[in-house]
């Protein structure tokens, strides 16, 4: 409520009520007044902050997607004027052109995120969600191999419409920190100990020890990489608000891809135990508790 005091200020109040119990058996209330006018304030600003926020955003994707889609129309256009060489940086631009768009997108979730601070969780079954996304991302990266193994457990988790960012991110950053020939991606699922653990293996350099945890810090870029490290972030942030747990392993000779392992192959003048049992690549894994638990 709001009140004047006595110099003409304009005051807002919160009220309680309290009771007290008389000497005679009678029981009386009192009014309990706690002046709230600065933080009130201080809602306002963060309320106009976030809206502000969210609208810069807004703006500055708008803008740079507008850009990229000229420079990837542009490329297009000269994609038939240049030579094989020529081709090569074109198709350079036109992974950066896509990337960029990639970015836009993780900074909108990030965003979003950001400023959702009400939890607004339902029931989600992980398969559908992993199914869907492993499409998405196996359309847009087609030089790439993405794969489920086996079938993912029909589990249902508190989450959501951002749980496909978790996979998505995964997924991507599983291909453009690779630098095999041909990146390979394989999901598998299990549920396990009340929960549902989800592992996305690739066939990649793997991961320093030292930069394991720091990876899923915010900004963090690891591995030289140019892009921003948001998407681990997000990553990170979203797996928290469902109460599950996400880290990174080193991937053993015996997870390793069809590729890898015909690469290890012993030939005629190698006896067969000298198969590498060196790291090959990495391990995401996300464990997400099920309903049924919560």
């Amino acid at each position: 409520m709001i009140r004047t005091t006595a110099t003409g200020e304009r005051r807002t109040f919160l009220r309680r009520t309290a009771v007290a119990n008389r000497p005679d058996g009678s029981v009386e209330g009192y009014g309990i007044y706690t002046d709230i006018t600065e933080r009130k304030e201080r809602e306002r600003v963060l309320e106009a902050q976030r809206d502000n926020l969210n609208i810069l955003s807004q703006v500055v994707r708008h803008d740079i997607r507008n850009n990229l889609q000229i420079i990837d129309s542009y490329a297009h256009i000269l994609n038939s004027h240049v030579d094989t060489e020529g081709k090569e940086y074109l198709e350079r631009i036109f992974e950066a052109a896509d990337e960029a768009v990639g970015i836009t997108k993780t900074a909108r979730e990030v965003t979003e995120m950001t400023l959702n601070t009400e939890l607004d969780l339902f029931p989600t079954e992980v398969a559908d969600v992993i199914e869907t996304t492993v499409g998405e991302v196996r359309s847009g990266y087609d030089h790439a191999s993405v794969a489920i193994d086996g079938s993912i457990p029909p589990v249902e988790v508190l989450a959501d419409e951002m749980l496909d960012s978790v996979f998505r991110n995964l997924l991507k950053n599983a291909i453009i920190h690779n630098d095999s020939k041909i990146p390979e991606v394989i999901v598998s699922g299990t549920a396990v100990e009340n929960s549902i653990r989800i592992k996305i293996a690739d066939n990649g350099p793997g991961i320093p020890d030292e930069q394991k945890e720091q990876i899923f810090d915010e900004g963090k870029k690891g591995l030289d990489s140019e892009g921003t490290g948001l998407g681990l972030y997000l990553v990170q942030t979203l797996v928290d608000r469902y109460n599950g747990n996400v880290w990174v392993e080193n991937r053993k000779s015996d997870q390793r891809t069809e590729s890898q392992r015909q690469d290890n192959q012993p030939n005629s003048s190698t006896d067969s135990d000298s198969t590498t049992s060196e790291p090959v690549g990495s391990v995401f894994i996300v464990t997400l508790p099920s309903i049924a638990d919560e």
